[in-house]
């Protein structure tokens, strides 16, 4: 399991209490995957926003009040489950978590 969490500025503001959070799911071979289930949750609030990626792997979810730590659960059919931490750095509005999952191994 690899990803990444990178903030990155936008251009025009959204709002100084509103997140943009972005991704793209790959497989171990790099290839994106659609259909993974996103599970994006604020820790401030509890609230969690749910999307499934596109085909070419990406996603986007919009919090407002969403606070500045998340916790991410990605899932999706014959992948290990991905969950780890997404924090705002600064004034960041937008944060980029990147992952490539990992195959399930049976035993």
């Amino acid at each position: 399991l690899v990803f990444t969490a990178t903030p990155a500025r936008v251009a025009a503001q959204i709002g100084t209490t509103t997140e943009l959070i972005t991704g793209r799911v790959t497989g171990p071979d790099s290839v994106p995957l659609a259909g993974a289930r996103v599970d994006v949750t604020s820790v401030a609030s509890g609230v969690t926003r749910r999307t499934t990626t596109r085909s070419d792997g990406r996603y986007t979810l919009l919090f407002r009040e969403g606070g500045s730590q998340f916790r991410v659960t990605i899932t999706a059919l014959g992948m290990t489950p991905a969950t780890f931490a997404l924090n705002r750095r600064g004034d960041e509005d937008r944060l980029v978590a990147d992952v490539r999952m990992s195959t399930t191994t049976t035993t």
